[in-house]
């Protein structure tokens, strides 16, 4: 029995030994952007583009409207999620008409956008 209370502790000095122990801690290694962040630089805007929901808003503008697949294919959403946007778009105040093309594919369309000057619901 003292054998192993012997290894137990010793293993425990061996790890110790191993970490350096409290006093040496890891310092970590930043990569330049945090420095710089870090330092009170300031790192330049990026200018991010256009959102996914404003390229479907932008789709579905054209006259020719837009299918789920052309909407699905710029945005990368699966097909739920594209169908969910169209319906937020509807509760934003947009109207949506939905016709048919001559090949059978459902086509959106905005007929008519949200007034600018009302006011958005707040939850």
């Amino acid at each position: 029995m003292t054998n192993s209370k012997q290894i137990a502790s010793s293993t425990k000095s061996a790890r110790a030994a191993r970490k350096g122990g409290a006093a040496a801690k890891k310092r970590i290694k930043r990569k330049p952007a945090q420095q710089g962040r870090r330092a009170g630089i300031a790192a330049p805007e990026v200018n991010r583009g256009e959102t996914k929901q404003a390229r479907v808003i932008t789709l579905l503008g054209r006259d020719s409207g837009a299918s789920l697949s052309e909407l699905i294919a710029a945005t990368g959403w699966l097909p739920h999620t594209t169908r969910a946007a169209l319906t937020g778009l509807r509760h934003k105040g947009f109207v949506l008409d939905r016709d048919k093309r001559a090949d059978g594919t459902t086509v959106y369309r905005i007929s008519s956008a949200p007034a600018a000057s009302s006011p958005s619901k707040a939850g």
